[in-house]
């Protein structure tokens, strides 16, 4: 294979869902990286957000698809192969401003540069099967959750646990919302400033946000980068999703206290909870694998909370 570094916005979405896909790497902590390594030009990161989170977001669905159109199914094919057939896939599907013919030149490209001719002509015969044939139809005697994990994307283990708790009307809505792109919610570092400072601070760095709903923590991004900014580099917020701030408040940890995490990874409600104990105790992070606890360390670093441990915790060595 050849070992060409990507330059363009297709090939490296196809190169963070492949992470994604194969080293379990966390989607937003990937995207964020390559957002902020400026690797595709500022025009291009919503497209990039869309095309991963899109790719993601959609598999169960691109996959019964693609499964019709690939003699051996998405699952005999290397991981790059596959991410490179989703990502296709979905902006057929999905993304209505993109010329198909586009879609086709650039997978085939993108194949033969990562590749060799002969994934490209794969690539392309999947992709034309697919024009031809269109999406193929869910079975009538297909059962209920299947289909339902098949149009919206879910796993079926999760559909049923949520059928048995909140009855199919429920589910049904629950999944659908799922599918809805969520806006960006940023956390507020309230050991340095207030949310009304740090709205001002993004603000005259080009960055629009509003008081989230649900912490009083958070503030939703409204428009602008807020990963470029140099309140962001301070230390002044991190990027997190505002029910995950919920967590912190709820535990309610003091200054002073000694609080475990046994599932840190990748760190947010961690360096949260330090936050809120105004950076005094101890707070000692654990995850299986010591790869993941790398972030923790950076995040502490970057928000000055100094309480924060880490350690791997692989099962048996305890």
């Amino acid at each position: 294979m050849k070992t060409k570094q990507p330059n363009d916005v297709r090939s490296i979405a196809v190169s963070l869902i492949e992470r994604v896909e194969k080293e379990g790497a966390y989607s937003h902590l990937v995207l964020d990286a390559a957002i902020k390594d400026r690797l595709v030009p500022e025009r291009d990161t919503a497209l990039l957000t869309e095309l991963v989170y899109g790719t993601i977001k959609r598999r169960n669905t691109l996959d019964y698809c693609l499964n019709a159109h690939v003699k051996k199914g998405v699952g005999s094919l290397q991981t790059w192969v596959a991410s490179l057939l989703r990502m296709s896939l979905y902006q057929m599907i999905y993304l209505d401003r993109v010329p198909e013919r586009a879609v086709l030149y650039e997978a085939v490209r993108i194949a033969k540069e990562k590749g060799h001719e002969g994934i490209g002509s794969l690539v392309n015969a999947v992709l034309r099967s697919y024009q031809r044939a269109g999406f193929p139809a869910l079975p009538e005697q297909m059962e209920r959750l299947e289909k339902l994990s098949v149009e919206y994307s879910h796993p079926q283990w999760l559909l049923e646990e949520w059928e048995t708790a909140y009855g199919q009307e429920n589910t049904t809505a629950m999944a659908a919302q799922n599918l809805v792109p969520p806006q960006t919610s940023i956390r507020v570092n309230r050991m340095k400033a207030s949310r009304e400072e740090v709205m001002e601070k993004l603000e005259r760095e080009g960055c629009d946000t509003e008081k989230g709903a649900l912490s009083e923590d958070a503030l939703v991004v409204l428009a602008g980068n807020v990963l470029m900014t140099k309140a962001y580099n301070e230390g002044y917020f991190t990027i997190q999703d505002e029910s995950s701030m919920l967590v912190a408040a709820a535990l309610d940890a003091k200054a002073g206290m000694t609080v475990l995490d046994a599932c840190a990874a990748p760190g947010g409600k961690t360096t949260h909870i330090a936050e809120r104990m105004h950076n005094q105790g101890s707070v000692h992070a654990f995850d299986l694998h010591q790869k993941k606890l790398r972030h923790i360390e950076e995040q502490a670093e970057r928000l000055e909370l100094s309480i924060i441990s880490t350690k791997s915790w692989m099962p048996g060595i305890y």
